[in-house]
């Protein structure tokens, strides 16, 4: 891969408590030619060291990892210097939980039983990597919106 193509690349990190899970996606991503895996981590405390030595577009992180919540961790990031953005993975996801996300600064939203063709090729995942995006309204990116309650 030359230089400019590497450049280009969108360097993600997953922060997810579901080893099969994570590292499923993982693989998934990693198949795209412009998406780059920089990490596969399980609790905050990883993603903030990784945070501190790599260059980081995008972190997808599970909204209810471990014993903090999503919003804790984003705000921990913020305050550590992370500028890039945040895509919510969940389960499933309560009205009151995605607002306050969304409110904290996630770029978008997507459930685990989303299927991975839903995603055509990983386009929310683009989206967020642009500073446009950080800088625009959120969006909900999933197909299943209607499982929110």
């Amino acid at each position: 891969m030359d230089d400019r193509t590497q450049q280009n690349r969108i360097r993600l990190v997953l922060l997810d408590n579901h080893g099969l899970f994570r590292t499923s996606l993982a693989r998934l991503l990693a198949m795209e030619p412009d998406l780059d895996v920089a990490g596969e981590c399980g609790t905050p405390a990883e993603v903030l060291d990784l945070l501190k030595s790599s260059a980081v577009d995008v972190v997808l992180l599970e909204f209810n990892v471990s014993a903090e919540n999503g919003s804790d961790f984003m705000s921990v990031a913020r305050e550590a210097g992370y500028q890039g953005s945040f895509l919510i993975v969940a389960g499933s996801a309560d009205v009151r939980n995605a607002a306050m996300a969304l409110k904290l600064g996630a770029s978008g939203i997507f459930l685990k039983s989303d299927t991975p063709e839903s995603f055509s090729h990983w386009p929310i995942v683009r989206l967020a990597s642009t500073r446009s995006l950080r800088t625009q309204s959120p969006i909900f990116l999933s197909n299943n919106a209607s499982k929110m309650s």
